[in-house]
Protein backbone atom coordinates (compact mmCIF):
# COMPACT_ATOMS: atom_id res chain seq x y z
CA UNK A 1 0.00 0.00 0.00
CA UNK A 2 1.16 3.53 -0.80
CA UNK A 3 2.86 5.22 2.15
CA UNK A 4 0.84 8.23 3.26
CA UNK A 5 2.26 10.99 5.46
CA UNK A 6 -0.15 13.91 5.02
CA UNK A 7 -3.88 13.32 5.54
CA UNK A 8 -7.18 15.00 6.34
CA UNK A 9 -9.99 13.51 8.42
CA UNK A 10 -13.64 14.21 7.73
CA UNK A 11 -16.26 13.95 10.44
CA UNK A 12 -18.09 10.64 10.11
CA UNK A 13 -21.81 10.91 9.27
CA UNK A 14 -24.57 9.36 11.38
CA UNK A 15 -27.46 9.04 8.94
CA UNK A 16 -27.75 12.59 7.62
CA UNK A 17 -26.42 14.26 10.74
CA UNK A 18 -23.37 14.90 12.88
CA UNK A 19 -23.43 14.67 16.67
CA UNK A 20 -21.10 14.63 19.67
CA UNK A 21 -20.15 11.01 19.05
CA UNK A 22 -19.08 11.63 15.44
CA UNK A 23 -17.08 14.65 16.60
CA UNK A 24 -15.31 12.50 19.23
CA UNK A 25 -14.47 9.86 16.61
CA UNK A 26 -12.86 12.55 14.46
CA UNK A 27 -10.86 13.83 17.44
CA UNK A 28 -9.64 10.33 18.39
CA UNK A 29 -8.50 9.61 14.83
CA UNK A 30 -6.72 12.96 14.72
CA UNK A 31 -4.78 12.17 17.90
CA UNK A 32 -4.02 8.60 16.82
CA UNK A 33 -2.63 9.55 13.42
CA UNK A 34 -0.54 12.38 14.88
CA UNK A 35 0.97 9.88 17.31
CA UNK A 36 1.83 7.66 14.34
CA UNK A 37 3.93 10.45 12.85
CA UNK A 38 1.50 11.69 10.22
CA UNK A 39 0.73 15.31 9.39
CA UNK A 40 -3.00 15.90 9.81
CA UNK A 41 -4.88 18.95 8.54
CA UNK A 42 -6.61 20.91 11.30
CA UNK A 43 -10.39 20.58 11.58
CA UNK A 44 -10.91 24.32 11.02
CA UNK A 45 -9.13 24.14 7.67
CA UNK A 46 -11.19 21.10 6.69
CA UNK A 47 -14.48 22.86 7.52
CA UNK A 48 -13.37 25.97 5.64
CA UNK A 49 -12.87 23.91 2.48
CA UNK A 50 -16.19 22.10 2.93
CA UNK A 51 -17.98 25.42 3.31
CA UNK A 52 -16.36 26.63 0.09
CA UNK A 53 -18.00 23.72 -1.72
CA UNK A 54 -21.35 25.35 -0.98
CA UNK A 55 -24.71 24.30 0.34
CA UNK A 56 -25.11 21.66 -2.38
CA UNK A 57 -22.64 19.47 -0.52
CA UNK A 58 -24.65 16.93 1.49
CA UNK A 59 -21.97 15.78 3.92
CA UNK A 60 -21.96 12.29 2.39
CA UNK A 61 -18.52 11.96 0.79
CA UNK A 62 -17.86 9.53 -2.04
CA UNK A 63 -14.39 8.82 -3.42
CA UNK A 64 -14.51 11.49 -6.13
CA UNK A 65 -15.67 14.16 -3.67
CA UNK A 66 -13.00 13.08 -1.21
CA UNK A 67 -10.36 13.44 -3.91
CA UNK A 68 -11.59 16.96 -4.72
CA UNK A 69 -11.49 17.94 -1.04
CA UNK A 70 -8.05 16.39 -0.64
CA UNK A 71 -6.61 18.36 -3.55
CA UNK A 72 -7.96 21.60 -2.09
CA UNK A 73 -6.28 20.73 1.22
CA UNK A 74 -3.01 19.62 -0.36
CA UNK A 75 -3.02 16.15 1.24
CA UNK A 76 -2.16 12.72 -0.11
CA UNK A 77 -5.17 10.93 1.34
CA UNK A 78 -8.39 11.64 3.19
CA UNK A 79 -10.15 9.58 5.85
CA UNK A 80 -13.93 9.28 5.38
CA UNK A 81 -16.48 7.17 7.18
CA UNK A 82 -19.92 6.57 8.60
CA UNK A 83 -21.47 5.54 11.89
CA UNK A 84 -24.31 3.06 11.33
CA UNK A 85 -26.86 2.47 14.10
CA UNK A 86 -27.52 -1.26 14.49
CA UNK A 87 -29.81 -0.99 17.50
CA UNK A 88 -27.75 -2.32 20.39
CA UNK A 89 -24.45 -1.41 18.74
CA UNK A 90 -22.97 0.89 16.11
CA UNK A 91 -20.76 0.03 13.14
CA UNK A 92 -17.85 2.37 12.44
CA UNK A 93 -17.00 2.11 8.74
CA UNK A 94 -14.02 3.99 7.38
CA UNK A 95 -12.06 4.30 4.14
CA UNK A 96 -8.73 5.89 3.27
CA UNK A 97 -9.10 7.56 -0.13
CA UNK A 98 -6.06 8.23 -2.32
CA UNK A 99 -6.43 11.83 -3.51
CA UNK A 100 -4.47 11.31 -6.73
CA UNK A 101 -6.40 8.21 -7.81
CA UNK A 102 -9.77 9.13 -6.32
CA UNK A 103 -10.16 5.60 -4.99
CA UNK A 104 -10.09 3.91 -1.60
CA UNK A 105 -6.77 2.23 -0.84
CA UNK A 106 -7.84 0.58 2.40
CA UNK A 107 -10.97 0.20 4.52
CA UNK A 108 -11.98 -1.04 7.95
CA UNK A 109 -15.12 -1.73 9.95
CA UNK A 110 -15.60 -2.30 13.66
CA UNK A 111 -18.69 -3.03 15.74
CA UNK A 112 -19.01 -1.19 19.06
CA UNK A 113 -21.59 -2.16 21.67
CA UNK A 114 -23.67 0.78 22.89
CA UNK A 115 -23.52 1.92 26.48
CA UNK A 116 -25.37 4.83 28.13
CA UNK A 117 -22.47 7.20 27.53
CA UNK A 118 -22.34 6.45 23.80
CA UNK A 119 -26.11 6.72 23.45
CA UNK A 120 -26.00 10.11 25.14
CA UNK A 121 -23.34 11.32 22.70
CA UNK A 122 -25.31 10.03 19.69
CA UNK A 123 -28.36 11.99 20.82
CA UNK A 124 -26.62 15.27 21.67
CA UNK A 125 -24.91 18.03 19.72
CA UNK A 126 -26.95 17.10 16.65
CA UNK A 127 -25.98 19.09 13.55
CA UNK A 128 -26.99 19.01 9.91
CA UNK A 129 -24.45 17.67 7.40
CA UNK A 130 -25.28 20.51 5.00
CA UNK A 131 -22.43 22.98 4.56
CA UNK A 132 -22.59 26.52 3.29
CA UNK A 133 -21.67 30.08 4.12
CA UNK A 134 -22.95 29.64 7.68
CA UNK A 135 -21.04 26.43 8.25
CA UNK A 136 -22.62 23.41 9.86
CA UNK A 137 -26.00 24.38 11.27
CA UNK A 138 -27.48 22.67 14.30
CA UNK A 139 -30.59 20.72 13.33
CA UNK A 140 -32.51 22.64 15.98
CA UNK A 141 -31.91 25.82 13.96
CA UNK A 142 -33.31 24.27 10.79
CA UNK A 143 -36.15 22.24 12.29
CA UNK A 144 -38.23 22.37 15.42
CA UNK A 145 -37.50 19.11 17.22
CA UNK A 146 -40.63 17.83 18.91
CA UNK A 147 -40.69 15.67 22.01
CA UNK A 148 -43.52 13.60 23.53
CA UNK A 149 -43.63 11.65 26.80
CA UNK A 150 -46.09 8.74 26.90
CA UNK A 151 -46.25 5.92 29.45
CA UNK A 152 -42.62 5.32 30.50
CA UNK A 153 -41.21 6.41 27.12
CA UNK A 154 -39.76 9.59 25.66
CA UNK A 155 -40.25 10.02 21.89
CA UNK A 156 -38.07 12.66 20.24
CA UNK A 157 -38.63 13.55 16.58
CA UNK A 158 -35.11 14.37 15.41
CA UNK A 159 -35.37 14.38 11.62
CA UNK A 160 -37.86 14.17 8.77
CA UNK A 161 -37.38 14.53 5.05
CA UNK A 162 -39.00 13.87 1.69
CA UNK A 163 -37.17 11.27 -0.37
CA UNK A 164 -38.28 10.62 -3.93
CA UNK A 165 -42.05 10.10 -3.84
CA UNK A 166 -42.03 9.28 -0.13
CA UNK A 167 -41.26 10.81 3.24
CA UNK A 168 -39.57 9.41 6.34
CA UNK A 169 -39.31 10.35 10.00
CA UNK A 170 -36.51 9.54 12.47
CA UNK A 171 -37.45 9.27 16.14
CA UNK A 172 -35.29 8.55 19.18
CA UNK A 173 -37.16 6.50 21.78
CA UNK A 174 -35.92 6.24 25.36
CA UNK A 175 -37.49 4.23 28.17
CA UNK A 176 -36.98 4.95 31.86
CA UNK A 177 -36.93 1.20 32.54
CA UNK A 178 -36.01 -2.00 30.69
CA UNK A 179 -39.09 -2.57 28.56
CA UNK A 180 -40.41 -4.25 25.41
CA UNK A 181 -42.04 -1.86 22.95
CA UNK A 182 -44.39 -2.90 20.13
CA UNK A 183 -44.87 -0.70 17.06
CA UNK A 184 -47.67 -1.27 14.55
CA UNK A 185 -47.21 -0.34 10.86
CA UNK A 186 -50.57 -1.56 9.44
CA UNK A 187 -51.69 -4.46 11.61
CA UNK A 188 -55.40 -3.58 11.60
CA UNK A 189 -57.69 -0.56 11.34
CA UNK A 190 -57.12 0.23 15.01
CA UNK A 191 -53.41 -0.58 14.96
CA UNK A 192 -51.73 1.31 12.17
CA UNK A 193 -49.28 4.19 12.03
CA UNK A 194 -50.28 7.08 9.78
CA UNK A 195 -49.83 10.72 8.82
CA UNK A 196 -52.21 13.41 7.58
CA UNK A 197 -51.10 16.24 5.30
CA UNK A 198 -52.48 19.79 5.04
CA UNK A 199 -55.00 18.64 2.40
CA UNK A 200 -56.50 16.11 4.80
CA UNK A 201 -54.99 13.14 2.96
CA UNK A 202 -54.22 10.09 5.10
CA UNK A 203 -51.16 7.90 4.48
CA UNK A 204 -50.43 4.54 6.12
CA UNK A 205 -46.79 3.73 6.81
CA UNK A 206 -45.02 1.42 4.37
CA UNK A 207 -42.29 0.39 6.83
CA UNK A 208 -41.21 0.91 10.43
CA UNK A 209 -37.73 0.10 11.69
CA UNK A 210 -36.94 -0.01 15.41
CA UNK A 211 -33.27 -0.61 16.10
CA UNK A 212 -32.27 -3.53 13.87
CA UNK A 213 -35.81 -4.95 13.51
CA UNK A 214 -38.49 -3.84 11.06
CA UNK A 215 -41.92 -4.66 9.66
CA UNK A 216 -44.01 -3.50 6.72
CA UNK A 217 -47.37 -4.65 8.08
CA UNK A 218 -47.71 -6.56 11.35
CA UNK A 219 -46.83 -5.36 14.83
CA UNK A 220 -43.32 -6.16 16.05
CA UNK A 221 -41.27 -5.50 19.15
CA UNK A 222 -37.79 -4.67 20.35
CA UNK A 223 -36.38 -4.38 23.84
CA UNK A 224 -35.28 -0.99 25.12
CA UNK A 225 -32.69 -0.79 27.86
CA UNK A 226 -33.40 1.85 30.50
CA UNK A 227 -31.88 5.20 29.55
CA UNK A 228 -30.50 4.00 26.19
CA UNK A 229 -32.11 5.71 23.14
CA UNK A 230 -33.13 3.53 20.19
CA UNK A 231 -33.84 5.01 16.77
CA UNK A 232 -37.08 4.34 14.91
CA UNK A 233 -37.43 5.17 11.21
CA UNK A 234 -40.98 5.46 9.87
CA UNK A 235 -41.43 5.59 6.09
CA UNK A 236 -44.40 6.50 3.90
CA UNK A 237 -44.70 5.95 0.12
CA UNK A 238 -46.63 7.86 -2.56
CA UNK A 239 -46.72 11.10 -0.60
CA UNK A 240 -48.30 14.15 -2.24
CA UNK A 241 -45.79 16.48 -3.88
CA UNK A 242 -48.13 19.41 -3.13
CA UNK A 243 -48.23 18.92 0.65
CA UNK A 244 -46.29 21.47 2.70
CA UNK A 245 -47.15 20.40 6.23
CA UNK A 246 -47.84 17.27 8.26
CA UNK A 247 -50.83 18.04 10.46
CA UNK A 248 -50.55 14.77 12.40
CA UNK A 249 -48.10 11.89 12.70
CA UNK A 250 -49.69 9.14 14.80
CA UNK A 251 -47.65 6.13 15.92
CA UNK A 252 -49.51 3.18 17.46
CA UNK A 253 -47.59 1.42 20.22
CA UNK A 254 -48.05 -1.23 22.90
CA UNK A 255 -46.08 -1.66 26.12
CA UNK A 256 -46.73 -2.74 29.69
CA UNK A 257 -50.06 -4.32 28.64
CA UNK A 258 -51.37 -1.02 27.27
CA UNK A 259 -52.11 0.12 23.72
CA UNK A 260 -51.36 3.83 23.18
CA UNK A 261 -50.64 6.37 20.47
CA UNK A 262 -47.84 8.90 20.13
CA UNK A 263 -48.77 12.07 18.26
CA UNK A 264 -46.65 14.78 16.65
CA UNK A 265 -48.43 17.74 15.05
CA UNK A 266 -47.72 20.58 12.61
CA UNK A 267 -44.49 19.30 11.10
CA UNK A 268 -43.22 21.43 8.18
CA UNK A 269 -42.18 19.33 5.20
CA UNK A 270 -38.59 19.65 3.97
CA UNK A 271 -37.01 18.26 0.83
Amino acid sequence: MKKVTRVAITEFTYGNEFNNFTRNVQDMLYTNLIQRGMTVVEREKMEQVLNELGESFSGIIDSSTAAEIGKMLGVEAIVVGTVADMGNSVDLRTRLVDVEKGAAITAAQIDVVKDPTMSGLLGSGIRSTVYGERGIAPLKEAKTIQEVNVQSFNFKLINWQKKGEGIYFEILITSDQDSWLYLYPNDSRERRTRVFDDFGNEYITSKIQLGNFYSTKYGFQNKLVAGVPMKAIISFDNFSSQAKNITLLEIICHANNKLFSVQFRNIPITE
